[in-house]
């Protein structure tokens, strides 16, 4: 996973920046980026405030098993590969 995205995180922000400026130049005042690996990427480090997103695991779980038809076990193998809330640096605002 790790050279996976030794190779592609280079890419993925060259395009990113490069949109970034195409919209700058048409004027945008706001840019989001919706980005699962904006941390692992380095993509953090373009933003000036980030909104993190999430759910509890079964929610998570339940959803990802109905959107791509896994099963319990493929679904648990999914979540288990993704880093846990435990890394983001702001403060969590749970509605």
């Amino acid at each position: 996973l790790s050279m996976l995205g030794a190779v592609t995180y280079p890419v993925i922000t060259k395009r990113i920046l490069d949109k970034i400026s195409a919209f700058e130049k048409n004027g945008a005042k706001i840019i989001m980026l919706d980005a699962p690996t904006l941390y692992e990427s380095g993509s953090d480090k373009m933003c000036q405030k980030v909104l993190f997103v999430t759910a509890d695991r079964e929610v998570r779980k339940k959803r990802i098993m109905a959107r791509d038809g896994l099963s319990d076990e493929a679904a648990e193998l999914r979540l288990s590969a993704q880093r846990t809330t435990d890394f983001i640096p702001a403060p969590i605002l749970k509605l």
